[in-house]
């Protein structure tokens, strides 16, 4: 566990704000949660179906109904949960519930698939009132104070507020990520408010800054600070991975916050400043490998590949993957394009802000290298050796990782023994052709004829149904394009090289990249052409 800078008496630990579970199941993997229990006459409420852990939830149906009330599917979505430094990601899925009925009403029986088991909402209640209910305890008094409440009710005395930029670290390495967000710390306001000063820029100097996506951080909703005790708001639209650029001592975080009740009539909002926060970035040793790139963090290599052998005149591909804590920075292609025949076609980069091995939160980075290869020869070819250099800041030391890449085994063409084949057949009938000149000419003349008229009419479909696969499969790319081409029948293992390929040849139309590829591959985009023409 990470224990964040001490503020006042008490340390500073990083929670989530998370749903606390209605009903749980497999050890509180998965919760069924409605947003409110009492609604109006023709308003709607929410299910929220949460599922922490690394099983797959799927929907089943996308609507129920049961007793005269409805539940409809909205949406899927996905959370990343930080709870005392350990981060886990949640899975969700959303169903709107509706009804005419006032009273007690029932949610209809969800269920949703959880690896594979069924899971059915437990019974879930919820009010549905004919009219607002009038509060009639409360004595009457005037439009202002029924909206803005009481002047007459004491509150308690306001103090003032301040705002605070944290981060998770105070001490890190050159190009080590951190993590930064901003807290409001405030007393005696009803509802506070809190929105960044747009007449001020935020002051991050000599650090890399990027806003977290799907990422909620929430702290103790009351904390003891400078011996006083205090409300606290995190400002969640702006939570920051902040990657040091340059060894020194840095103040980072500067900039103003808009502050106030919106809950109180007449309350004046207030722009204050920052408390900023003080950061020392050191350099990084000495004794550099003498290929370090400047890379950080933990790496692990792998190599993905279908076959390693091939025929003459295929082209092989592959990937290299680097994987690991870390920004992913300073992490270049580590197989130079020095054998002959081997090329290098793409790379695809992903960073997440997940749970890391330890336990404790971090970026996880996943970089994939995409090569071809086209043997010259038959026999076994050794596609050599990759290596990777980095600083892992938790044994602070440099670390080299290397992989030997499998030998590849090229096999003879099929279709080079068939030309051995007919070139012995006509050395048998050198004598009769001799012979027969005229013969052999017209036979030759009607063969080129044909030949032509087929290859023509070959070469014409082949670019219409090109042309056709390019209109169709249009800006689709990865995953989206694998699920449409599987749906039209292409098999998967097609439908992953047409992937690579349109990754590879971004800018290209399949006509221009029909021209790079060998046989096997042109012969598989002419099929899948005529799959979804």
């Amino acid at each position: 566990m990470l224990i964040m800078k001490s503020f006042g008496s008490i340390g500073f630990l990083f929670l989530v704000c998370v749903y606390f579970p209605i009903a749980s199941l497999f050890g509180e993997e998965v919760s069924f949660r409605l947003s409110q229990d009492q609604i109006l006459k023709g308003e709607s409420l929410e299910l929220v179906i949460r599922l922490s852990g690394d099983k797959p939830l799927k929907l089943l149906k996308n609507n129920y109904e049961a007793n005269g009330v409805k539940a409809i599917y909205s949406g899927s979505g996905s959370e990343t949960q930080i709870v005392n430094f350990k981060v886990s990601k949640s899975k969700i899925l959303k169903f709107r519930i509706l009804t005419e009925k006032p009273g007690k009403n029932k949610v209809p029986p969800v269920q949703v698939s959880v690896g594979t088991d069924i899971m059915t909402c437990p019974e879930l209640y919820f009010t549905v009132e004919a009219k607002r209910p009038s509060n009639n305890t409360k004595r009457n008094g005037s439009l202002f104070d029924r909206i803005f409440g009481d002047p007459s009710e004491e509150d308690e005395k306001a103090e003032s507020p301040e705002v605070v930029f944290h981060t998770n670290k105070q001490k890190v390495y050159i190009g080590e990520p951190i993590v930064g967000y901003y807290v409001l710390y405030y007393k005696g306001f009803k509802q506070a408010y809190l929105e960044r000063d747009p007449n001020l820029s935020i002051s991050f100097p000599f650090f890399l800054a990027e806003t977290l996506k799907q990422v909620t951080v929430q702290i103790d909703s009351t904390v003891i600070r400078n011996g006083k005790e205090k409300n606290t708001l995190v400002f969640e639209k702006e939570i920051y991975g902040l990657t040091p650029l340059k060894s020194g001592n840095f103040t980072i975080g500067s900039t103003n916050f808009i502050v106030g009740d919106s809950m109180r009539f007449g309350a004046l909002q207030e722009s204050i400043p920052v408390h900023t926060e003080k950061i020392t970035v050191l350099d990084l040793p000495k004794g550099k490998p003498a290929d370090y790139k400047g890379a950080i963090g933990d790496y692990l290599l792998s190599a993905d590949y279908q076959s390693a052998k091939i025929k003459l005149g295929e082209t092989f591909y592959f990937k290299i993957k680097v994987s690991g804590p870390g920004g992913g920075v300073g992490l270049d292609h580590p197989l130079e394009a020095k054998k002959e025949g081997l090329h290098f076609l793409s790379s695809q980069k992903s960073k997440t802000f997940r749970q890391l091995s330890l336990g404790e939160y971090g970026f996880y980075s996943e970089i994939e290298y995409l090569y071809s290869f086209e043997p010259r020869t038959l026999g076994r070819i050794s596609m050599g050796e990759v290596a990777i250099h980095f600083f892992s800041p938790s044994s602070q030391s440099y670390q080299t990782k290397t992989l030997t890449l499998p030998d590849i085994s090229v096999l003879p063409n099929s279709l080079s023994k068939q030309s051995d084949s007919w070139k012995a057949t006509k050395k048998a009938n050198t004598d009769w052709t001799n012979n027969s000149y005229l013969i052999w000419f017209v036979v030759l003349c009607i063969f080129i004829g044909v030949g032509t008229k087929i290859t023509l009419r070959w070469k014409e479909n082949t670019r219409a149904g090109l042309t056709i696969l390019d209109q169709r499969v249009g800006s689709k790319k990865n995953q989206i394009l694998n699920d449409y081409l599987i749906k039209k029948g292409v098999v998967p293992k097609d439908a992953e090289k047409i992937v690579e390929l349109r990754s590879a040849f971004a800018e290209k139309s399949f006509s221009e990249i029909f021209r790079y590829c060998d046989k096997p591959t042109k012969r598989m985009l002419v099929e899948t052409s005529k799959l979804i023409r």
